[in-house]
């Protein structure tokens, strides 16, 4: 039987955005966040339009864009809490495989402050 990793482990965080110490020391953090905030919700209210930004952006057709951002397998999301549950699962594995030097702790990942003072 095959699963989608969100059946498996909902809230899985198969890829993030990361922001420098230095950005998030400074006032551009906030505006840093709103802006993918915009990203992320323009995505999920416009997914024709973003298709069209994916292929002009990276080149792959927006037919095969647009069936993607149609797939279960598409999560896109801003709130950091969305994924904190799942990510040392992760970040077990990372560690685990060298990918890493040591498992880090949802508090050494996120400033969930930076988020929640939006």
């Amino acid at each position: 039987m095959l699963r989608t990793a969100a059946e498996v482990l909902p809230g899985q965080p198969a890829a993030v955005t990361l922001m420098s110490d230095a950005v998030r020391d400074s006032p551009l953090a906030a505006q840093f966040l709103e802006q993918h905030r915009r990203a992320t919700e323009f995505i999920g209210e416009s997914p024709d339009a973003t298709a069209q930004h994916v292929e002009s952006g990276i080149g792959m057709p927006a037919d095969r864009a647009r069936k993607a951002l149609d797939s279960p397998l598409s999560n896109f999301v801003t709130d950091p809490n969305a994924i904190a549950d799942a990510t040392p699962v992760f970040s077990e594995f990372a560690a685990s495989n060298g990918q890493i030097g040591s498992q880090l702790s949802n508090d050494e990942i996120f400033d969930f402050e930076a988020y929640e003072s939006l």
